[in-house]
Protein backbone atom coordinates (compact mmCIF):
# COMPACT_ATOMS: atom_id res chain seq x y z
CA UNK A 1 0.00 0.00 0.00
CA UNK A 2 1.30 3.49 -0.53
CA UNK A 3 1.02 6.77 1.28
CA UNK A 4 -1.66 8.13 -0.83
CA UNK A 5 -4.12 4.68 0.13
CA UNK A 6 -3.19 5.76 3.25
CA UNK A 7 -4.08 9.67 3.34
CA UNK A 8 -6.94 8.66 1.43
CA UNK A 9 -8.21 6.09 4.01
CA UNK A 10 -7.67 9.05 6.91
CA UNK A 11 -9.60 11.23 5.00
CA UNK A 12 -12.41 8.71 4.42
CA UNK A 13 -12.51 8.57 8.37
CA UNK A 14 -11.15 4.99 8.68
CA UNK A 15 -7.90 6.61 10.87
CA UNK A 16 -7.62 2.69 12.19
CA UNK A 17 -6.29 1.45 8.56
CA UNK A 18 -5.01 4.98 7.25
CA UNK A 19 -2.71 5.74 9.91
CA UNK A 20 -1.02 2.84 10.23
CA UNK A 21 -0.16 2.66 6.07
CA UNK A 22 1.24 6.46 6.47
CA UNK A 23 3.42 5.04 9.02
CA UNK A 24 4.53 2.57 7.29
CA UNK A 25 5.30 4.86 3.92
CA UNK A 26 7.28 7.11 5.99
CA UNK A 27 9.16 4.46 7.76
CA UNK A 28 10.38 2.82 4.34
CA UNK A 29 11.63 6.57 3.33
CA UNK A 30 13.91 6.49 5.78
CA UNK A 31 12.27 9.07 8.17
CA UNK A 32 12.32 8.01 12.66
CA UNK A 33 8.54 8.01 13.99
CA UNK A 34 8.11 8.76 17.48
CA UNK A 35 6.15 6.07 19.37
CA UNK A 36 2.87 5.77 18.82
CA UNK A 37 1.84 6.42 22.76
CA UNK A 38 1.61 9.89 24.19
CA UNK A 39 3.77 10.78 27.22
CA UNK A 40 2.21 11.27 30.39
CA UNK A 41 2.11 14.58 30.05
CA UNK A 42 -0.34 14.69 27.19
CA UNK A 43 -3.68 14.72 27.32
CA UNK A 44 -6.49 13.71 25.74
CA UNK A 45 -9.36 16.05 26.11
CA UNK A 46 -12.16 15.19 23.60
CA UNK A 47 -12.85 18.33 23.27
CA UNK A 48 -13.85 19.68 26.67
CA UNK A 49 -11.48 22.57 28.24
CA UNK A 50 -10.60 22.74 31.49
CA UNK A 51 -11.33 25.16 34.43
CA UNK A 52 -14.40 27.05 35.02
Amino acid sequence: MSARAGTEQWRAGNTAVGIPLLESSLRNAGYNLPPRDAPNFIRVTHGHSKGG
